[in-house]
């Protein structure tokens, strides 16, 4: 299965092979499809998530991995970006408090759980 590749000839159902191919190079090819290394710039992280992306909203329990680029800032923000832009969201510790200056280090790896 790993060297399937998917592909409409149904131009009515082009979804189909959108779907299944993610989804088959994350089972089959170990491909991570919410993990990054997140830019952007002072207290915003942006990750742009693999693509194409499975990715259009997001719902309570979603999980990110993402690699750090700079350090935080006081406050900071994460924007997720797949099948299309997601909002910002500010970034909380596991205590549900606010993020302090300092507390994402570069090149760290960081989950986050979206609530």
């Amino acid at each position: 299965m790993a060297d399937t590749l998917f592909i409409d000839k149904d131009w009515t159902r082009p979804i189909v092979s959108d779907w299944l191919n993610p989804v088959n190079n994350h089972l089959y090819r170990g491909a991570d499809l919410t993990y990054a290394t997140s830019t952007g710039t002072g207290s915003a992280y942006i990750l742009t998530l693999p693509t194409p992306s499975l990715y259009q909203t997001l719902t309570a329990g979603d999980t990110f991995t993402w690699k750090a680029h700079a350090v935080s800032l006081a406050n900071c923000t994460l924007t997720i970006v797949g099948g299309s832009s997601l909002a910002p969201k500010l970034l909380r510790d596991s205590t549900g408090g606010t993020l302090i200056a300092g507390a994402i280090q570069i090149g760290q790896t960081i989950t986050v759980v979206y609530e």
